[in-house]
């Protein structure tokens, strides 16, 4: 019996994300497919393996309005056609909430991501927000 090995390439990604809408926005980092590791799962991933968990704490981070968030360097493993996602949703959300929000939602965007430096400007309100790439006051 042959044993196969999964070889996964390792990236490192570096995000900025300056608020610049009227409210709050909930940024959570996230990716496209496997490995599954920790500090790299969707909102419903972390539903489906805690289902019973009574509080939980959202991996997410509130950015206020006219505030920047920086992840500082993240690293991990994907498989190849595996995307790192930062989604973006406008105000501040519990958990249920997140989970609630879909990717066709006016107030969240999906921002695929290349691997290194990833500057981006969030524009709009917490029910339709704009991201864009770039640094500069919109």
């Amino acid at each position: 019996m042959l044993v196969g090995c999964q070889s996964y390439q390792t990236r490192v990604y570096d995000v900025s994300v300056k608020n610049y809408s009227s409210g709050p926005i909930t940024i959570w980092l996230t990716k496209s497919g496997p490995p599954y590791e920790e500090g790299w799962m969707a909102p419903e991933d972390i539903a489906v393996e805690s289902p019973k968990e009574a509080d939980r704490i959202i991996g997410g981070v509130i950015v206020p309005a006219g505030k920047t968030a920086d992840t500082g360097p993240i690293q991990g493993r994907f498989e190849a056609p595996t995307r790192a996602i930062l989604r973006v949703y406008g105000g501040k959300l519990t958990f249920d909430q997140l989970l609630a929000s879909s990717e066709h939602d006016k107030n969240r965007v999906d921002i695929g991501l290349h691997p290194g430096k990833s500057e981006l400007v969030v524009t709009g309100t917490p029910d339709y927000i704009s991201v864009k790439s770039g640094s500069d006051t919109p």
